[in-house]
């Protein structure tokens, strides 16, 4: 289990922080800067694929998924230039008052933020992941800071994709196994880079979330249609359960706590407050219930979800640079 925990991003001690230091504050739990209160604030990907695909989406008229997967895309990449003009670019949502809400910055200064991240999480030796929320969007995002170079997303040899289904409708809680599973195959497709041909170039973990809020958690209670349990009535948090317990799902870890799902749906699909052991208790009841252990030992974990390869190469410089600086100016220079 691994617990997180943050303040909100639109707290107005982080509008604060945001207005004082820049929008590095946004996303600077990505050095984990532990002086400074610890992990805050917001996961680094949201913001910054809303102004930086947003951006490529109105220089090459538009974005599909088969097109983010292909030599067009690479070509565009290679030619990107990010723009420094500052725009407001909302998320569309179906979560919590002002989920959606970013604030106004620059494509310019959140492609220098991501590769300023980058840079602080290979400094300290942690993990590269991402959270999808809006599939084509957050599918090209990652694409594009995979194959740019100056990024290079997962150049450590892994990367942890956060699939959370239902935060947005732009990716929205499946109504099939099926559904998730070509979703995850999607996510697992960028362990090879687009010129790569099929040589692996670094290994994909998948963590899944069911971010339902209650207002819909009734048009989700549904007969699952896979595993010992099927036909059964299921909400969201179990179905995801059931989905990721499938010997062909190809997922690492299930979240689940009251950020995403802060409920439980009884047989009778009644809608009940929950705390986070509940939902814990409800996860683990799945996927035992579909013959999937869970996994405890500290070293396997470590291995299956690539945090040993980069423990190991990256000890000494975590060491001398304990705090990872991120190091690049936030200028158009730094280009």
């Amino acid at each position: 289990m691994i617990i997180s925990f943050g303040a909100s991003r639109n707290g107005c001690e982080v509008q604060d922080a945001i207005r004082t230091y820049g929008e590095w504050e946004r996303v600077s739990q990505c050095a984990i800067p532990l002086h400074l209160g610890g992990a805050h604030y917001v996961t680094i990907q949201a913001a910054i694929e809303l102004q930086i695909v947003c951006d490529l989406e109105r220089k090459i008229n538009g974005m599909s998924l088969e097109f983010s997967c292909g030599e067009s895309f690479l070509a565009a990449v290679y030619d990107y230039t990010p723009s420094s003009t500052r725009r407001t670019v909302p998320l569309q949502i179906n979560s919590t008052d002002k989920g959606g809400d970013y604030g106004e910055t620059s494509p310019l200064v959140q492609f220098l933020i991501y590769r300023n991240a980058l840079k602080a999480r290979r400094q300290l030796g942690l993990l590269h992941e991402v959270e999808w929320v809006q599939l084509v969007r957050s599918y090209a995002m990652t694409r594009l800071a995979v194959e740019h170079p100056l990024m290079r997303l997962g150049d450590s040899g892994q990367i942890n994709i956060i699939l959370l289904f239902g935060f947005s409708p732009r990716l929205p809680f499946p109504d099939s196994y099926d559904e998730f599973l070509r979703i995850v195959k999607v996510a697992k497709s960028l362990e090879c880079d687009i010129s790569g041909g099929r040589i692996r170039r670094r290994k994909i973990t998948i963590t899944v979330g069911a971010a339902v809020m209650p207002q819909d958690a009734e048009k989700n209670y549904k007969p699952v249609d896979v595993g010992p349990k099927k036909g059964a009535p299921m909400c969201a948090l179990r179905r995801l359960a059931t989905y990721a317990a499938q010997p062909g799902s190809e997922v690492d870890v299930v979240r689940a706590g009251m950020e995403d799902t802060p409920y439980v749906v009884n047989e009778h699909g009644c809608v009940t407050i929950a705390d986070n052991y509940q939902l814990m208790q409800m996860v683990i009841e799945e996927l035992r219930a579909n013959g999937v252990a869970i996994e405890t030992d500290h070293e396997s974990i470590s291995q299956r979800m690539g945090i040993a390869k980069i423990r190991d190469a990256l000890l000494g410089e975590q060491r001398q640079r304990p705090l990872g600086e991120f190091g690049f100016p936030l200028t158009e220079v730094a280009l």
